[in-house]
């Protein structure tokens, strides 16, 4: 009887041990100024912010850690269900990559403070318009301009805007981005499509405009 109450406070304490232990997870990889040069941040202190549900603007530190002279991190983070992604910033909370998943480990992840990629922008024309109308549509080939093209239009390639850098940081699983556009005479409603930028460098990101 005794060694069942013994056994039984055993498990009880071991279980309750399982609870409160929290998992420790890890990310891991280099950072570089860019993805041309692949300069690599060298001794700099790092931290993920994660961030909570519900409220983009509310979240915590995690965890600290620096790169070594290669650019090389590997920084541990407690796994925390209120935490839905992380970001990986500067000591001064500056972004250097965003989105990232708070619920497994990762490694070799290259991550380039300032990004550049080619987009390449087409047209899928369901609707052509009519003649008067024109289409005036953003233009990543100009700074971010716009283009004006006259109706009716035709699907096909647009442009090439190259070596263009987003505003927002690099994504884990890619940067957001959109592309807006309108017509002239002007209805009273604009539009625009949103597109991931996961290719970098000498890399071309095709996107892919539907013209209703």
């Amino acid at each position: 009887m005794k060694y069942s109450i013994f056994l039984l406070s055993l498990i009880l304490m071991l279980v309750g041990c399982q609870k409160d232990a929290t998992p420790i997870l890890y990310m891991s990889g280099h950072i570089y100024d860019n993805c041309y040069d692949r300069t690599p941040l060298r001794n700099g202190i790092i931290r993920l912010f994660g961030m909570k549900y519900g409220d983009d603007q509310k979240g915590k530190v995690v965890a600290y850690d620096s790169t070594d002279e290669n650019g090389y991190f590997k920084i541990f983070f407690p796994r925390d269900r209120e935490i839905y992604y992380m970001k990986l910033q500067t000591i001064r909370g500056n972004d250097l990559m965003q989105e990232i998943p708070a619920t497994s480990n990762m490694e070799n992840v290259e991550v380039f403070a300032t990004i550049y990629t080619h987009i390449r922008v087409s047209l899928n024309v369901i609707n052509p318009h009519v003649e008067k109308d024109s289409l005036i549509i953003g233009n990543f080939s100009n700074g971010g301009s716009e283009l004006k093209i006259p109706c009716p239009l035709n699907s096909g390639y647009l442009y090439t805007a190259t070596n263009w850098s987003p505003i927002e940081a690099m994504g884990y699983a890619g940067t957001n981005e959109k592309i807006g556009w309108y017509f002239k005479p002007y209805t009273g409603f604009t539009y625009s499509q949103r597109f991931k930028i996961d290719k970098y460098c000498t890399d071309t990101v095709d996107v892919i405009v539907d013209i209703k």
